[in-house]
């Protein structure tokens, strides 16, 4: 019994240090230099057409969930405007994505937010 309580113990020990390991900060090095990306306007023609049969797909799986009464109307409709918005985004920052979300996380822990 005495080995069984130290073998446990011991898979506890090493899962915590594992564990703490995964909250070490990114490096933002690689995250900087995908941000300054420049897409030639062809490129974000290909990208735009991609992006609005995509979107159009996702607006009509929301149809699906409303009309099969998964969510309620209103929630289709405000999951829609987000994914309006997020179009929106995508086209003010020309078709680049933002790969940093951890940026936004960290800097209201920063200002204790």
């Amino acid at each position: 019994m005495k080995r069984y309580s130290f073998m446990m113990m011991a898979v506890m020990f090493l899962i915590g240090l594992t564990g703490s390991v995964s909250y070490a900060a990114p490096n933002t090095a690689d995250c900087q230099e995908t941000l300054k990306v420049q897409l030639t306007d062809k490129q974000k023609t290909e990208l735009d057409v991609l992006y609005r049969a995509t979107f159009a797909k996702k607006k009509q799986i929301v149809d699906k969930y409303v009309e099969f009464g998964a969510i309620t109307k209103e929630m289709g409709d405000k999951k829609k405007q987000w994914l309006d918005k997020k179009y929106e985004k995508l086209v003010a920052n020309g078709y680049v994505p933002h790969k940093c979300h951890y940026k936004h996380r960290m800097h209201k822990a920063q200002n204790g937010q």
